[in-house]
């Protein structure tokens, strides 16, 4: 079953017997940002029309964040873009991006994932 089969966040819930809550689960950490990265991101903000495009989300917003946070931890890190990952033979999809631990076997080996972003329009699981 990959992620589209399910039709809402409340059935994930109810099939693997979890629990959803909108706490802040991370502390604040401070690092330098680049001024080159708030650049890109304020000219992107107010020249890319997003409602467009989920790549162009994805890929000017999404992923240069993502990257500059992996870059301040990438010895205790790996990031992954668009890898496929199966939990059991029910569940299994391909998730925009994953940040986690990094593997003592290697940079190609997918540990335990920390954070995975998914594409999900509006709650709609159909559509995206």
């Amino acid at each position: 079953m990959s992620f589209d089969s399910f039709k809402s966040i409340a059935e994930v819930l109810t099939e693997y017997q979890i629990t959803s809550t909108s706490d802040r689960f991370l502390a604040s950490l401070e690092f330098p940002i680049p001024d080159s990265f708030r650049n890109d991101l304020a000219f992107y903000q107010a020249e890319l029309a997003f409602d467009e495009s989920e790549s162009a989300l994805c890929e000017m917003i999404l992923f240069p964040i993502l990257s500059t946070v992996y870059r301040q931890h990438y010895q205790k890190l790996s990031l992954w873009s668009h890898k496929a990952i199966t939990y059991d033979d029910r569940l299994t999809g391909i998730p925009d991006y994953i940040l986690a631990k990094r593997s003592p076997l290697g940079k190609v080996v997918l540990d335990q994932p920390y954070f995975v972003a998914v594409e999900a329009k509006k709650d709609d699981f159909i559509k995206g």
